[in-house]
């Protein structure tokens, strides 16, 4: 993984993350947004050459944050209910590929 980025972002839909993600996404970067409102909405990209599957990160990430998620290879996303949780997860993660 060349690029990394990993943010917390308030009351963005997943749409909005999509689009991000697709302006920032290289074959080398590995995008990961937790969106908190009403529940945690998580969205991960992983580009060919990170060697990290987005769909099986976002149902790791999703199901610590009390939900569900999945996806391919190259995008996941999902739903999580445990709020409080996200910035210890955010931290984990930035130990994990940064």
């Amino acid at each position: 993984v060349n690029s990394v980025l990993i943010k917390k972002l308030k009351d963005i839909g997943m749409k909005e993350m999509q689009e991000i993600s697709r302006a920032l996404s290289t074959d080398r970067t590995l995008i990961v947004f937790f969106s908190v409102s009403d529940k945690v909405y998580v969205f991960c990209s992983a580009g060919d050459q990170t060697k990290t599957n987005a769909g099986e990160l976002a149902k790791r990430l999703c199901t610590e944050l009390n939900g569900k998620g999945g996806g391919t290879k190259t995008i996941g996303q999902g739903l999580g209910n445990d709020k409080d949780k996200v910035d210890g997860l955010i931290k984990k993660l930035r130990e994990e590929f940064i």
